[in-house]
C-alpha cells in the first residue's frame, strides 16, 4: 500500500506554481506580519491570472492590472500578494475540499497559509514566513 497519494495533473499544476512561488509567498508573509498584521488575519497567495475560475478574484484583489503586458513579454501573468481572511473564506466556499485546511487552527507554528490558485481549483499550502531586513 503507498503512503503518500499521488497527485493529479491538476494538483501537480498547483504545487509546481507553489514552489516556484514560495519565496515571494514567504516574503510577502512576512512584510504583512511587520505591519501588524497578524497571521490568523490573512493569506497569502498566488494566482493564475489566465484561468477562468479565478477571473473575478484577480479583478477584486488586483484591479486594473496590465496583464496583457506581461503577456505580450511571453511571461504567464500571475496576481501574487496577500489577501484577507474573509478571501481566504470564499476560496474555501468555491473550493470545499480545501476549507478545514484553510481553517486558522490547522496552522502549524510559525507558518502562515498560502493558496496556489489555478487549473479551475485551489491548494493550500503553510509558508515560514521570511522578514525584510531591517
Amino acid at each position: 500500500m503507498e503512503r503518500f497519494q499521488r497527485m493529479n495533473p491538476d494538483e501537480e499544476a498547483r504545487h509546481t506554481l507553489f514552489v516556484q512561488n514560495e519565496l515571494f509567498l514567504a516574503e510577502a508573509a512576512g512584510k504583512a506580519i511587520v505591519k501588524g498584521v497578524h497571521p490568523r488575519d490573512f493569506v497569502a497567495v498566488v494566482i493564475d491570472v489566465d484561468d477562468p475560475m479565478w477571473i473575478d478574484a484577480v479583478g477584486i484583489l488586483m484591479p486594473g492590472n496590465d496583464w496583457q503586458a506581461i503577456r505580450d513579454l511571453g511571461k504567464k501573468p500571475l496576481a501574487r500578494g496577500t489577501a484577507n481572511d474573509a478571501f481566504a473564506r470564499a476560496v474555501g466556499l468555491q473550493v470545499p475540499d480545501i476549507t478545514a485546511a484553510l481553517h486558522p487552527d490547522f496552522v502549524p507554528e510559525g507558518h502562515v497559509r498560502s493558496l496556489a490558485m489555478t487549473r479551475g481549483g485551489a491548494s493550500v499550502y503553510y509558508v515560514r514566513p521570511k522578514y525584510p531586513k531591517v
